[in-house]
């Protein structure tokens, strides 16, 4: 009897584990398809970021909806264009490219605007693979691949968001 109760008890935590992971916003939410000409929605906020003294425009998602879409079906992106997703609470969040069509930078900053890790030359064909910071985060970046590198952007890095 104790060691069906104690069964019982592992297999229940276990579930309550996998929802609470599952629950959390960004954990692996699935991506929205979109249709291979998906353009940035006109409603969407922009602006710009500054960071290693290179200026990047870019589209802000803020929304689930938004942050699952990210940069799916779109063909690509200009030197200095990217989109910036921002989370309500700090968190290990972790992003794939489902649906991508060109290789990415992607940029993990703190609440604080820090760069906290960087993974460069993300390519399409690694999905389904999951890519995730070294440590909690607030602000995800991504770039068209060898931005970070070409403006020499490193861990520690402070980036400025200008409205």
């Amino acid at each position: 009897m104790r060691r069906f109760l104690l069964i019982a008890l592992l297999i229940i935590a276990a579930a309550i584990g996998l929802y609470w992971f599952n629950a959390q916003p960004g954990a692996l939410d699935n991506p929205i398809p979109s249709s291979s000409d998906a353009e940035m929605s006109p409603e969407m906020a922009s602006s710009t970021v500054r960071i290693a003294g290179k200026e990047i425009r870019v589209t802000i998602v803020d929304t689930p909806d938004e942050r699952s879409r990210g940069l799916s079906g779109r063909k690509e992106l200009a030197p200095d264009e990217g989109m910036l997703f921002v989370f309500e609470t700090d968190g290990v969040y972790g992003f794939w490219m489902k649906d991508m069509l060109f290789p990415i930078d992607i940029v993990w900053l703190s609440g604080g605007w820090k760069v906290v890790d960087i993974h460069t030359h993300v390519m399409p064909s690694t999905y389904p693979a999951i890519f995730r910071p070294r440590g909690p985060i607030r602000y995800v970046i991504e770039m068209p691949a060898g931005s970070a590198t070409e403006s020499g952007l490193k861990i520690g890095d402070i980036a400025r968001l200008e409205r």
